[in-house]
């Protein structure tokens, strides 16, 4: 998630800076927040702007889904869905859900990820399977590392971090090379809330 303000103008020489902008990240590693700061200088009447990216975070409460360019909306129905794939050619990871509607709302009762080639089930119910096989946690798998720490489940990679309660909730990061490369309920990742719904 990445939050952005803007409230200045600045002038420098022949460059007119319109845009300051905070950029807040939540990092995949330590689930904590990061403050960084465009950083501008002026050359040849423009500005040459820092624009380092943040890694991406998609949430699921209950139904309402929150994409990764901020965009917040409802989701309820009783089938599957892709939340977010890569759609790039190189395909590397897909995250679907199962989920069930409920007055409140929806609850999560299948997570799935597929990633390079491997399939991963988690189960409301607390079952864990790799590639059709059950597992006990914690486990790995080549880079797939699964545990369980009080009643969440975490799947993480190089790429994704997932967390689910085992129940409606559930967050996704994802890694900055990623951006513009996303597709599905989570969004394409591209900053720009207004264009999210992208098949599949």
């Amino acid at each position: 998630y990445i939050s952005t303000k803007t409230n200045l103008t600045v002038e420098f020489e022949a460059c007119r800076l319109i845009v300051f902008s905070v950029k807040t990240c939540y990092l995949t590693n330590k689930m904590s927040r990061l403050i960084k700061l465009f950083t501008s200088e002026c050359q040849d009447s423009k500005w040459s702007c820092d624009t380092s990216s943040c890694d991406g975070v998609c949430k699921l409460y209950a139904g309402n889904i929150l994409t990764f360019d901020g965009l917040q909306y409802q989701q309820t129905s009783d089938c599957q869905h892709t939340l977010l794939q890569d759609c790039s050619e190189e395909q590397k990871f897909r995250l679907l859900l199962t989920s069930r509607s409920r007055d409140h709302g929806s609850e999560i009762s299948v997570v799935e990820v597929q990633y390079t080639g491997h399939h991963l089930v988690l189960s409301r119910d607390g079952e864990v399977e790799v590639d059709g096989e059950s597992v006990s946690l914690p486990n790995s798998v080549n880079e797939i590392v699964l545990r369980r720490v009080g009643f969440f489940l975490f799947v993480t990679t190089p790429d994704l971090a997932v967390r689910w309660d085992g129940a409606d909730s559930l967050q996704v990061h994802a890694d900055s090379q990623f951006r513009e490369r996303m597709c599905g309920l989570c969004g394409d990742f591209n900053g720009n809330p207004d264009d999210e719904f992208t098949d599949p």
